[in-house]
């Protein structure tokens, strides 16, 4: 038993020090530490043992399992570190006019604080940058200024705890975000359509489109497409409302992502309304 837990020691090791990702690591951990794994399979064999070896093959297979475990721990954090060297460089190569849409929840695999990292080192570089995410996450990322962030009324209101707001009580949030750094604001209210407040403080609102539903997700994401597609093309945040609601209807209309051509048809059915202040 001590020649195994000798090899499977060896091999283990040698095996994290040459995984490439994070899947390799989870691969690895239950290949060796998992309910069925290698180690557990010779653990389940002291039985065996006489009374005087048990102790001694137990400590070892302790010591074995804590030396796995703190390489998983190490190779994790090489791995982390090294993703993070990897996409900074790609960050780095962004040009002024980029764009850049960090989306959704943090993966378990990245720091807390990913977001906040990512737009820090963006700054001052005439980047656009849009954060579409939840809570404390999309609270953390507003003093770096964001070129616009949508929550959906919702979440809007769970930001401040509000339910159930009215339109204007969703503008007057929208515009305590942008107190707190965000530039420019759009908030989706499903089929209610959307509204986005802008950094000079013009309001327009839209429309949801008419039609049957199919799938709403990633409606948000084409919502937020739309608006920076169509401030590329045309330079005005009406017509680019007009684009991100279509293409979130486009979406939900599907039954996946809405496609540039439905999206472009179903601005004709989009209605814009600028709504004095």
């Amino acid at each position: 038993m001590k020649e195994q837990l000798a090899k499977i020691r060896a091999e283990a090791i040698s095996a994290l020090e040459s995984a490439k990702d994070a899947a390799d690591l989870d691969a690895l951990r239950v290949k060796y530490l998992g309910k069925k794994g290698e180690l557990t399979g010779v653990l389940k064999m002291m039985g065996r043992l006489s009374p005087e070896e048990r102790p001694v093959m137990g400590q070892l297979a302790n010591d074995v399992r804590a030396a796995l475990e703190n390489a998983l721990e190490a190779c994790s954090k090489k791995l982390e570190a090294a993703a993070l060297e990897e996409l900074f460089a790609k960050l780095d190569r962004l040009q002024s006019g980029d764009v850049l849409v960090l989306a959704g929840s943090i993966p378990t695999s990245l720091p807390d604080d990913i977001y906040q990292r990512i737009l820090a080192r963006l700054a001052n570089r005439e980047i656009l940058t849009a954060v579409d995410a939840t809570g404390r996450l999309l609270r953390a990322v507003l003093p770096y200024r964001p070129f616009l962030i949508k929550p959906n009324i919702q979440e809007l209101g769970d930001l401040f705890g509000f339910e159930d707001l009215e339109f204007m009580e969703g503008v007057d949030l929208a515009r305590q975000l942008q107190n707190e750094g965000a530039r420019n604001v759009v908030v989706s209210m499903g089929g209610g359509g959307a509204f986005l407040l802008t950094e000079d403080q013009q309001l327009y609102s839209a429309k949801a489109c008419a039609g049957r539903v199919s799938n709403t997700v990633g409606a948000g994401d084409s919502l937020v497409a739309g608006i920076l597609t169509g401030l590329k093309q045309w330079e005005d945040f009406g017509k680019a409302l007009q684009m991100g609601v279509a293409a979130g209807s486009a979406t939900a209309f599907s039954g996946w992502l809405g496609t540039r051509a439905l999206t472009e048809e179903l601005m004709e059915r989009v209605k814009v309304e600028k709504i004095p202040l």
